[in-house]
């Protein structure tokens, strides 16, 4: 006697658990973006740029929310980056600082408010690192302002690609800071953040040092 083959019977689909699971792709989607744009616009990223500039000269000192800044001179260097190892352009912006505040403070690599732009490539760059009091006195008394004191020395660096020719100078801009609830939900949370005032040392003249490549 002959047996038929049997065969599996076919799963039946329900519309409704793919409906559910297109809901899901999409609403997974959606919730992204909406956090992208909500990053974004925390970041003042849709506002629009109408930026007020204010001219300066190198020593001028800068009052901007809990802060007065003074830059005076700045240097050039073929290096590595500090992590990549790759060849960079190290400007080191050298000045002084202080808070006006009455609590200790330094600024925010999460909302730097200084950038640097080389005139001849156009490439604008938020500082790589801050350093305050001398390079001889490395980091001792902490790595912030001091409330009550007088300005102690501070610099910025940035680093430039290596493949660019040589900055000869920059342009240093400081912008104006404003206590403001940035949060996406509007919580009535200070924070510092810019404003679009800033104030522009320009083309600040780099001296160069010599390279540094090991």
């Amino acid at each position: 006697m002959t047996v038929a083959p049997t065969t599996e019977p076919e799963r039946p689909t329900y519309p409704e658990a793919r409906r559910a699971r297109t809901w899901w792709w999409f609403g997974s989607i959606g919730a992204a973006i909406a956090l992208v744009i909500g990053l974004v616009w925390v970041a003042g990223g849709f506002e629009p740029r109408t930026d007020v500039r204010t001219e300066v000269t190198p020593g001028t000192t800068i009052s901007t929310g809990p802060y007065e800044l003074t830059f005076d001179r700045a240097t050039v260097q073929k290096t590595r980056h500090f992590s990549e190892k790759r060849l960079v352009w190290e400007v080191v912006v050298h000045g002084s600082g202080r808070t006006t505040g009455d609590q200790a403070i330094a600024p925010s690599s999460l909302n730097w408010f200084t950038t640097a732009r080389d005139p001849g490539s156009g490439t604008v760059l938020q500082p790589t690192m801050q350093g305050f009091r001398s390079v001889e006195q490395g980091a001792s008394g902490g790595a912030f302002f001091t409330p009550g004191l007088g300005p102690i020395p501070y610099r910025l660096t940035f680093q430039f690609s290596g493949d660019l020719p040589m900055p000869s100078s920059i342009d240093l801009a400081v912008w104006e800071l404003e206590l403001r609830d940035r949060s996406l939900l509007q919580t009535g949370e200070l924070d510092w953040a810019r404003t679009n005032h800033v104030s522009v040392y320009p083309a600040m003249p780099l001296q160069q040092l010599p390279d540094d490549v090991s």
